[in-house]
């Protein structure tokens, strides 16, 4: 699965608002897997907002992980520690990082949700075997073509 670091912050920020089943369908959208692994990158990354930060992780990783366990007081103390910046400072920085998908996020029930991404599946799946047929029927009828203008110029 190969996620741009700009997707990550985006499923970071889904999860913080609490919304996993739209994390989990830009994980599948952008990672080119499947559902279930999309689910167990989504679960991972919720464990992993549950345990202390690494010192060595980005510092907006480490803040959206706050923010993702609902931790928005550790979010903005941790800017602040790191960056010297004030407190309204770092409250604005963490609700600007916070607020980075908000304008593109849906509301709409589970269940909606749920269908969409079944329909979406199946979809795709539909369409891919009507395009196989066609590009096979293509070459048959271009190597029947090929066999009756090579017996045209035999004979």
């Amino acid at each position: 699965m190969n996620l741009s670091e700009k997707t990550k912050q985006q499923v970071q920020q889904l999860l913080q608002q609490r919304q996993k089943l739209m994390a989990i369908k830009l994980v599948y959208d952008e990672g080119g897997c499947d559902l279930q692994e999309a689910k167990e990158y989504v679960d991972n990354l919720e464990a992993a907002a549950s345990r202390p930060p690494n010192k060595h992780d980005d510092p907006d990783s480490i803040i959206l992980s706050y923010l993702a366990a609902g931790k928005k007081i550790e979010a903005v103390k941790y800017y602040k520690d790191i960056s010297g910046q004030s407190l309204a400072e770092s409250l604005s920085y963490v609700d600007a990082l916070a607020k980075g998908i908000k304008a593109g996020a849906h509301t709409m029930s589970h269940n909606t949700q749920i269908d969409r991404i079944v329909r979406e599946q199946q979809f795709s799946r539909r369409s891919g075997k009507p395009r196989t047929a066609t590009l096979i029927s293509i070459i048959i009828v271009l190597l029947i073509a090929a066999l009756f203008v090579y017996a045209f110029f035999l004979h």
